[in-house]
């Protein structure tokens, strides 16, 4: 089985936690996210740090991936907890799935993927007190998407759903690169 590691560093452009995309130049009014059945729940801006190690087998690959993610609420309604200061997130996980190659020499893998996570949600929610921490929680996802490949470089587009409150869902756009 050949390795090797795939290392991706995703930034999330503002998005909405209904799934739909939206840099800052490209929110959608709430009313338009009305009438494509979706409902404005949460804004907020992430960015993560994702290193992953892929084993290639014949017709079907897998990979192991660890992240950490920084999500930066717009406010703490977004975030659903009530606080005098602003809050973050600060989230730490383990996801594996498995890809399946389609196109070999421009590249592109459709992938399904499982995780864990712990999450923090605090003012500070990296080197903040433990005992001031306004909720520290495990949580599941579950994700699915594509990875797309020329040579070292790599883009990756994600859905996930996880069991977090504030956090239900979300669509992302990645980049990277592979050594």
């Amino acid at each position: 089985m050949k390795k090797f590691i795939f290392s991706t560093f995703m930034i999330f452009l503002g998005l909405y936690g209904t799934s739909t995309f939206s840099a800052p130049a490209m929110r959608l009014e709430e009313d338009w996210l009305l009438l494509a059945g979706a409902t404005k729940t949460s804004r907020y801006f992430s960015t993560e740090l994702e290193i992953s190690f892929i084993g290639e087998k014949e017709g079907i690959d897998s990979y192991l991936s660890f992240f950490l993610q920084n999500v930066d609420f717009d406010s703490n309604d977004d975030a659903k907890i009530v606080n005098d200061e602003k809050v973050s997130a600060g989230l730490l996980g383990v996801k594996g799935g498995i890809m399946y190659p389609l196109v070999e020499d421009f590249g592109l893998a459709p992938h399904i993927g499982f995780g864990w996570s712990r999450a923090n949600l605090d003012e500070d929610p990296w080197f903040g007190e433990r005992e001031t921490s306004l909720g520290r929680t495990q949580y599941f996802l579950l994700e699915a998407g594509a990875f797309f490949y020329y040579d070292e470089f790599v883009a990756k587009v994600n859905y996930k759903v996880t069991t977090l409150n504030y956090l239900k869902d979300n669509f992302s756009i990645s980049f990277g690169f592979n050594y």
